[in-house]
């Protein structure tokens, strides 16, 4: 079985000036609600973080959160779920790569395909 290391992961990440108009359906309706901009990363196969005006990041999957201003933690959260699910496995199925679409930096879309090309 081959995995994607935590470096590999980071690697992958790409800053997104607002998360709520990003070509990835999940992320856009995780944070249609909110009212103003909001920053943060893309990961490999749509995983995300978010950064507040005070300079924390933020994770949250279902009931958990973690905020820091080290974003090293917060990304090593992320990446910890993420391999506890099987993210990185081969043969991963990512509902968001089904559609062929490619990586666009500028909106955030990062598709799964594109970051085992970059690894």
């Amino acid at each position: 079985m081959t995995t994607m290391t935590f470096q590999q992961f980071q690697t992958t990440g790409l800053d997104v000036a607002d998360l709520r108009h990003c070509n990835n359906p999940d992320i856009v309706d995780a944070f249609s609600l909110c009212n103003e901009a909001v920053t943060g990363r893309v990961y490999y196969d749509g995983l995300h973080v978010s950064r507040h005006d005070d300079g924390q990041w933020n994770c949250l999957i279902a009931n958990v959160e973690l905020s820091d201003r080290d974003l090293t933690k917060v990304e090593r959260f992320l990446y910890d779920w993420a391999l506890s699910e099987g993210y990185f496995e081969n043969g991963h199925d990512c509902s968001d790569d089904n559609d062929g679409s490619r990586a666009d930096p500028a909106s955030g879309y990062y598709p799964s395909e594109l970051a085992r090309e970059r690894s």
